[in-house]
């Protein structure tokens, strides 16, 4: 779906460009399209210079659900030692996180096309476990427990970083391992960076390359790249 613009790419900037047809859902779930992804990526970083490429130069980027990937591989490769690290990363307005559909752009946005909260809430649960029954429940954020929401987690979609006028959330730190989920299939993946970046503890977040983050204004994903952005700069990240 991306082959006119990665070639424009290509063509105008003079670069090399490498697009990855990974596995989609809801044919193959989560971590299908993430090992694609990182898969690609690392051979690439590993044989560069095969592809008269530079490997002290070499980005990431993607949109929407690529954005996502591009996220998750770009945390998941900052812990390889055996490597070459990437120079920077592109999110254009990524998806980040399926812990809360009720921040402020999914509440002001949520009804417009094509992007409506109906439907990122499908696409999350087609990559989850392909089953939309659980729609109404991941929509009004009862997919995840009183618990969960007082947690580590809810912090790191804190709506303060969106709407500063708003008390910061009191949260409490609570190991993966005590956390209690609804009866949901795979519903603890959601806090997987692999699967949702915006979960990445804060910690992980350091060391990763240059960010350009790009959101829409009118856009249920304007909150998650904000947030994001906001986590990545207290991290140190430029």
């Amino acid at each position: 779906s991306h082959d006119k613009i990665t070639a424009h790419l290509a063509k105008k900037l003079g670069i090399v460009v490498v697009s990855v047809e990974y596995r989609l859902a809801p044919e193959h779930k989560f971590p299908a399209a993430f090992d694609d992804s990182i898969t690609a990526t690392k051979f690439f970083l590993q044989n560069a210079e095969k592809y008269n490429v530079d490997p002290a130069r070499i980005g990431i980027s993607g949109d929407s659900a690529g954005g996502n990937l591009a996220a998750a591989v770009t945390l998941a490769l900052a812990k390889e030692n055996n490597l070459p690290k990437l120079k920077t990363q592109a999110l254009i307005y990524p998806v980040l996180q399926a812990f809360d559909f009720k921040t402020p752009s999914y509440i002001d946005h949520g009804h417009l096309w094509p992007d409506t909260k109906d439907m990122m809430v499908s696409a999350w649960l087609w990559y989850l476990n392909d089953d939309v029954s659980f729609k109404e429940v991941f929509k009004a954020n009862n997919h995840t427990s009183d618990q969960l929401k007082k947690s580590q987690y809810a912090g790191y979609v804190d709506h303060k970083m969106v709407r500063p006028n708003l008390r910061p959330k009191v949260v409490t730190a609570i190991k993966k391992a005590d956390i209690k989920f609804p009866d949901i299939p795979n519903i603890a993946t959601i806090l997987d960076p692999r699967f949702a970046p915006l979960m990445a503890d804060d910690s992980d977040l350091k060391g990763l390359p240059p960010t350009y983050m790009l959101t829409c204004e009118y856009d249920v994903l304007q909150n998650d790249g904000i947030m994001y952005a906001t986590r990545l700069e207290r991290a140190g990240v430029e």
